[in-house]
């Protein structure tokens, strides 16, 4: 009976342990966690220079009925998450083994019995929002997201240490845009806004038991006085 299920014309590659967070959530709490860890300078003028770093991310537009902490900074979903799937699926095999603690029973504890098998490339675009109560905060932040987002020259974007709970997968950040947002009904609360969009993308995988290869060793023996080894 297959009705209503996926028909392998392959061995099938089993779920070893069903994830626990998606990859857009994996990128969102990646990048929140990369800016608390931001430090900020700001020009002292007449006085030294002071630092600072972010009070709050919100993973989610803030509400309005609560008192915001400045500086604080905001992350929210601008685009669909966009898989770009690959012509066929294909294992990590630097991951072979790498997540076996995850299973609780192993038959040969000698042998690996994971691997990371990855499916497609997740990308998503994100609101990112500063938010400040003055301006030379603001342009502190403004003056640091050049060097956040293109720390080194050998890619475009910052390249970040993956979510535990996503098998660590890195995640590419790139700057596509930032402008500073005054209207009305903040300006007069001395709220300053800076308004980014950064462009996301990790590795779509699934934590799948390994199918291991046994070989095997043939000898073949040819005697030249045999008429039918003869060449």
């Amino acid at each position: 009976m297959t009705f209503g299920r996926p028909i392998f014309h392959t061995l099938e590659n089993k779920p070893a342990v069903v994830a626990t967070i998606g990859p857009r959530d994996a990128i969102a709490e990646t990048l929140a966690e990369y800016l608390r860890c931001a430090v900020f300078r700001v020009w002292g003028k007449d006085a030294p220079d002071r630092t600072f770093a972010l009070q709050a991310i919100h993973m989610k537009w803030p509400d309005a009925g609560k008192a915001l902490e400045y500086p604080a900074a905001s992350i929210v979903e601008q685009t669909d998450t966009f898989h770009e799937a690959l012509f066929v699926p294909f294992p990590l095999e630097d991951t072979l083994g790498v997540y076996d603690c995850m299973v609780v029973a192993t038959p040969d504890p000698q042998l690996p019995r994971t691997v990371l098998w990855k499916t497609a490339e997740a990308s998503v675009e994100f609101q990112l929002d500063f938010w400040c109560s003055n301006d030379p905060d603001r342009q502190a932040i403004e003056a640091q997201l050049g060097y956040l987002f293109n720390p080194g020259q050998e890619r475009t974007g910052v390249l970040l240490g993956g979510h535990p709970r996503y098998y660590a997968r890195e995640v590419r950040a790139t700057l596509l845009s930032h402008r500073q947002i005054d209207i009305e009904d903040s300006v007069y609360p001395n709220e300053r806004r800076l308004q980014c969009a950064v462009r996301c993308e990790v590795d779509v995988v699934d934590l799948r038991l390994a199918v291991l290869l046994s070989p095997e060793a043939t000898v073949e023996v040819t005697d030249p006085s045999d008429p039918g080894d003869a060449p």
